[in-house]
């Protein structure tokens, strides 16, 4: 599942604590660093989960 973090404080360990594969925006931020940021994730390749047998 795609995250973006957004935070003020937490942003020096995201790198080492955050999910892989996230994007992290740090306080204060602009409205485009959001739409940036969802873009980039809706982009990404993300395999399908299995299907069940039938």
């Amino acid at each position: 599942m795609p995250v973006i973090y957004i935070s003020g404080d937490s942003a020096p360990d995201w790198g080492a604590e955050g999910v892989p594969e996230t994007i992290m925006i740090t306080k204060p931020f602009a409205l485009p660093q959001i739409i940036t940021a969802l873009s980039m994730l809706h982009n990404q390749q993300h395999p399908a989960p299995p299907s069940e047998p039938k």
